[in-house]
């Protein structure tokens, strides 16, 4: 109430306090419950600085102002980034010396050289550039101190995220600068891309032995593991959840309600005289355009130019909804117009008496005679327009804004000159010219729509058949079993998550996927557990349960090398994979492709233009194994069987092509460099993260 106070006060301020209030980055609502009560209490602890609840909320207070809505578990993940990369900054460009003076800070925020921050909070809507306008009253009420608390408070964050933007740029442009492409290496590449391989080959697919017919052991997924560290270690804890999922989804009781509904509505909409008022006093839908057949969608496509005007038709169905609409009006409407305008900026009631003011006179000196329109708007107009005489060129129908649109398009009378009056101050309009290319009218709907969702009934009995399965299966394995003897029930499981992720997969990101996550990682649950809460996933567009979900912990991966219990399922297909490819090898005696094909009752087949530059082989796929192979294999020399992804495979290169010296290295270095340089940006943060100890415990204190 105090901000809003203050602009009352200050209504030449409503802008500066408008954009400090808007154009902040649109993070969460973190003031979950929280379960480690204190202000002592982290959230977490980043390179030996720690971050305590109490600094993390108002740190969302003060950017944000508690403003809600979007992805409540994405934007908590935002912001604890904005934090860690904050700290991190700070701490490289004090090694480093780097830093943002007070003068650069300044040109940063209303000079030539405006800060992305800047240039992405401070857009004009109508015209894509920084509103300077609003730059310039802001630097006038900070010089003048005339910014009340909140607002100095507010432009304060933003002074920061200015700061940590051209830190961030610096050093990016300190490591990128160091990348360097030798001569041998833009040799290398250009050979690489030139040299290309015909060859033969035989392909054993896996899939020719049966599952069945393979025994693992542990050993074998040892050795897998062994010979693929690097894809398998982790340096953070996950934990993998199994769960049943229960679906709510509508009756045919609850579709006939539904329909019911939009018939009470049809029935009084019939004796109705005022679309518009009716339309906005029962929840439905008008716009108040006219679209031509192809702007139309769905049922209403084929049927809507079909109809008199004033018929209410339906209800039907579309989109798992039903829908009632009545055709308001038919009128031709042109599909492009021309116009141009003299706009006046004015946002505050003083601006804004000025400019209408203005705009009068205007008006009374083109249509005296005395001045030509594009001459004044060259003089007078205040957008980007007024360097072509305030022409605006044709546009289409829906290209402007909403009041913009209806006066070119309904209303206007071409050739005369009205006054409007936007969210951008106060125009003076002309349409010049009309295009008509469709001759067919334009239709004006009304349309009431009804979801045909589960009812409070048929949520209840869902969730009662979830809560008996949670109750009569309280393992993991009690939970497969069941969902073994039953076409119904499926257990799933999940990716590994770790203790501070919000998404469960096919679950997606949600309260309830959220709750499960933490229910794993603080409950001191065991493996093989499942959870004594029966979760809810809510319809994100129409508001109900439209699922119950029952979970178990089904594994718990440690930091480092996984152990082979934990990981067995995830890597089965692969060691499965390689086991098969051990037996086929062991098959083999020959050198020769064609024995070698009727061994395993195949062919041999053909691949052109093999190279290191395309991974993906035309009847082979992406085997990088088989690349290597016919990039070092002599012409004509049969390899040695290759254990691919996929399949086994026997080679034989049968022409090669180097594509001549080259000529253009300074070109592919020159290349090579600014393609490294480009992936810098996006990997110093990870880089500096992996330097530092980062503990992250904001799982424990929400909800």
């Amino acid at each position: 109430m105090a901000l809003i106070t203050q602009i009352r006060k200050r209504s030449g301020l409503i802008i500066i306090l408008i954009a400090l209030g808007v154009f902040g980055f649109l993070l969460m609502d973190v003031k979950g419950n929280q379960n480690v009560a204190g202000t002592g209490s982290n959230v977490g602890k980043i390179a030996g600085e720690a971050v305590s609840y109490t600094q993390f909320q108002k740190t969302e207070e003060s950017l944000f102002g508690g403003r809600q809505g979007g992805d409540t578990y994405a934007k908590r993940d935002y912001l604890w980034n904005y934090i860690v990369d904050n700290i991190l900054l700070e701490k490289e460009s004090s090694k480093l010396g780097l830093g943002v003076s007070v003068e650069e800070l300044k040109d940063l925020a209303f000079g030539q050289n405006l800060s992305p921050v800047i240039q992405q909070k401070f857009v004009d809507q109508s015209t894509g550039r920084v509103d300077r306008s609003q730059l310039d009253q802001i630097k006038k009420s900070i010089e003048g101190n005339q910014l009340p608390e909140d607002g100095r408070r507010a432009w304060s964050e933003i002074e920061k995220e200015i700061v940590k933007d051209r830190l961030q740029t610096k050093y990016v442009n300190l490591t990128s600068k160091a990348v360097y492409t030798p001569l041998w290496q833009a040799e290398m590449l250009e050979k690489e891309k030139k040299e290309l391989v015909d060859l033969l080959y035989v392909k054993v697919p896996y899939s020719s032995i049966p599952d069945s017919d393979v025994k693992l052991t542990d050993a074998d997924f040892q050795n897998y593991l062994n010979a693929n560290k690097g894809k398998y270690f982790q340096d953070e804890e996950t934990r993998r959840i199994s769960y049943v999922t229960f679906l709510v989804k509508p009756t045919s009781k609850d579709s006939l309600e539904a329909k019911t509904k939009l018939l009470s509505i049809k029935e009084k909409y019939q004796s109705a005289k005022n679309d518009s008022l009716f339309v906005t006093a029962n929840s439905g839908q008008y716009q108040d355009i006219y679209l031509k057949k192809n702007k139309l969608e769905g049922v209403m496509k084929d049927t809507a130019m079909d109809l008199p005007v004033g018929t209410i038709f339906g209800p039907y169905i579309e989109n798992g909804a039903y829908f009632i609409s009545k055709i308001v009006d038919k009128k031709m409407v042109p599909d492009s117009v021309r116009s141009r305008h003299i706009l006046i900026q004015a946002k505050t009631p003083g601006d804004i008496a000025k400019a209408n003011k203005t705009i009068d006179s205007l008006k009374l000196v083109i249509e005296s005679g005395k001045n030509s329109f594009d001459s004044l708007a060259g003089k007078f107009g205040q957008d980007a327009s007024r360097a072509k005489g305030g022409d605006l060129g044709f546009i289409p129908q829906g290209g402007m804004i909403k009041p913009f649109n209806d006066l070119i398009f309904y209303k206007a009378t071409p050739h005369k000159l009205y006054k409007l009056a936007t969210q951008y101050g106060v125009h003076l309009v002309e349409v010049t010219a009309v295009k008509y290319v469709d001759t067919n009218p334009g239709v004006k709907i009304a349309s009431f729509r009804e979801a045909i969702v589960p009812g409070d009934d048929t949520q209840a009995a869902i969730e009662d058949v979830a809560n008996q399965f949670l109750t009569h299966n309280r393992t993991l394995d009690a939970m497969n079993k069941a969902a073994s003897g039953s076409k119904d029930i499926q257990v799933l499981r999940s990716v590994p998550v770790k203790a501070h992720d919000y998404n469960l997969g096919a679950l997606g990101s949600s309260e309830g996927s959220y709750g499960i996550i933490k229910w794993a990682f603080t409950s001191g649950a065991k493996v093989g557990e499942v959870s004594p809460t029966l979760y809810s996933f809510k319809n994100t567009q129409e508001f109900y349960t439209d699922k119950y979900v029952v979970a178990a912990l089904s594994g718990i991966q440690k930091e480092g090398m996984p152990d082979v219990a934990s990981i067995k399922e995830d890597i089965k297909a692969q060691v499965l994979g390689q086991k098969k490819g051990e037996m086929l090898k062991a098959k083999i005696t020959s050198k020769d492709l064609n024995s070698i094909a009727s061994t395993f009752q195949t062919k041999v087949d053909s691949a052109k233009g093999v190279s290191f530059a395309a991974p993906f082989i035309a009847g082979i796929g992406n085997e990088v194994k088989v690349i290597a192979s016919a990039m070092k294999l002599d012409v004509n020399k049969v390899s040695d069987p290759i254990i691919g992804n996929t399949a086994l495979f026997v080679i034989m290169p049968i022409n090669r092509t180097s594509g001549g010296p080259s000529t253009n290295l300074a070109d592919i270095k020159n290349f090579t460099r600014k393609t490294y340089e480009s992936q810098v940006g996006p990997k110093v943060m990870d880089s500096l993260r992996k330097n530092y100890k980062i503990k992250d415990d904001r799982y424990k204190f929400f909800n």
